[in-house]
């Protein structure tokens, strides 16, 4: 996934063979993943179903319609503002892979690409998914991170472990305790264009955090800048004041999920939504140059 990993966790002393082995276990899963669902493996899962014709319906692994379907209710929950269709209008922005010009394009490439990515572009039934044209393609950058954190979690729990913290690229999660008496804490930095440091410390135990943010990855053009959040719903590149999206759930492909469709939504929106569905948010926002910060009332436990 183009990221580091991390497993902590407190137990009686360990060998190096059990440590070894775990590890193995452990990768041999994050393999698996990615040969599902990477958009950089030509003959993943997830690739060979992009190649597919408009019509052809794919009959998908457990794994893959877990995500998918859970992509999907995300995208309904947010008004479509979290689409795992969106990376065409990503590339158009010149934010896709590679080296690529960013500028900002032309209503009539908006428009003719948006003809082909939207969330009404997918059918999911029965674990066979289908796409309306064959130019669509899936990208689940935004949730198959949080996924892998997931998918080593249960690899711990299978391994007899109860206190640990998972960290793949920044998403995380935090089981039982660091110590007994003790929860896991954890650091949501701030933004470094507003200096160094960290914004809060989270207490937690058995459960998920992940963060979305827009501060390091972006362009100006005639005194705008332009983040590599794309809105899907307009296909332009968001300028909503909301640098950094955090989220606290139970499953981080979830919590993966949410703070990306957050970044879209807004302040106000992503607020309402935390409030309406009792989701653990803090949004952080740039108020004219200086920091400012958003808690849902469900976050509010998770400071201590």
């Amino acid at each position: 996934m183009g990221n580091k990993y991390q497993v902590s966790w407190r137990a009686p002393v360990a060998t190096a063979a059990q440590v070894f082995a775990l590890r193995q276990t452990i990768e041999q899963q994050l393999d698996a993943v990615n040969a599902s669902m990477s958009v950089w493996q030509p003959q993943s899962e997830l690739s060979r179903f992009n190649a597919l014709a408009a019509g052809k319906p794919m009959t998908l692994s457990p794994q893959l319609n877990q995500v998918l379907t859970l992509a999907l209710k995300i995208g309904e929950r947010s008004g479509g503002a979290l689409d795992i269709t969106v990376g065409p209008l990503v590339k158009l922005w010149g934010f896709g892979p590679g080296k690529q010009s960013r500028a900002v394009p032309n209503d009539e490439a908006i428009a003719s690409v948006r003809t082909y990515t939207g969330l009404n572009t997918l059918l999911l039934e029965s674990g066979r998914l289908t796409k309306s044209d064959g130019r669509t393609e899936i990208d689940l950058g935004a949730i198959a991170k949080g996924y892998g954190v997931d998918v080593i979690a249960e690899v711990m729990r299978a391994s007899g472990h109860r206190n640990f913290l998972i960290d793949i690229g920044g998403e995380l999660y935090a089981s039982g305790q660091r110590q007994p008496g003790t929860p896991w804490k954890v650091g949501i930095d701030k933004p470094f264009i507003y200096s160094s440091g960290q914004v809060e410390t989270l207490q937690l135990s058995n459960q998920a955090v992940a963060t979305s943010g827009d501060y390091r990855n972006f362009f100006e053009q005639a005194g705008s800048r332009y983040s590599h959040v794309v809105d899907p719903r307009t296909g332009r590149a968001v300028q909503t004041q909301v640098v950094s999206a955090t989220v606290v759930a139970d499953r981080c492909a979830e919590a993966d999920g949410l703070a990306t469709a957050a970044m879209v939504m807004g302040v106000e929106a992503a607020m309402a939504m935390a409030e309406r569905d009792g989701i653990a948010m803090m949004l952080i926002e740039d108020h004219f140059g200086r920091v400012r910060l958003h808690h849902s009332t469900e976050f509010q436990q998770f400071l201590r």
